[in-house]
């Protein structure tokens, strides 16, 4: 597969799940109505953590995700080892923040979240552990 084509498909994954997980988040505040937003993110989280490891794409696997204050913090394996991957990840990185950004910013699922101030924050490591890049995204005030 084309290195474009590759990071387009990681990419689409990417923006499926943040989807997927704003969705939950959303119904999860609809069932929970009663309890604080930051109970409900709580709970929200640990259903996700449940399902992990949770492989997003052939490349990509979500190891976890914690709750620190109101950044949820998203911990993802690149299966290859980082000396296999491209020596400068950071057109890959811009190009994965600015369309997750971007769908923070506009997708109705993510409004809850928005309304809410909570950000996120993605960490990625290669499959031995060794740190690749990180990002957060906020919302626009």
């Amino acid at each position: 597969m084309e290195p474009k084509k590759k990071n387009n498909k990681i990419l689409f994954n990417v923006i499926t799940f943040i989807i997927a997980f704003g969705l939950a988040f959303f119904v999860t505040t609809k069932l929970m109505s009663g309890n604080s937003v930051m109970a409900r993110a709580k709970a929200e989280i640990e259903s996700v953590n449940k399902k992990c490891p949770m492989k997003i794409d052939d490349m990509t696997r979500l190891d976890s995700v914690a709750l620190s204050g109101k950044i949820a913090n998203y911990y993802y394996t690149i299966l290859k080892s980082k000396d296999s991957l491209p020596q400068d990840m950071s057109p890959v990185v811009a190009e994965i923040k600015a369309k997750t950004q971007q769908n923070f910013d506009t997708s109705p699922q993510m409004k809850i979240i928005r309304d809410n101030q909570f950000g996120l924050k993605y960490n990625y490591r290669d499959n031995k552990g060794a740190h690749l890049f990180d990002f957060t995204l906020a919302p626009k005030k």
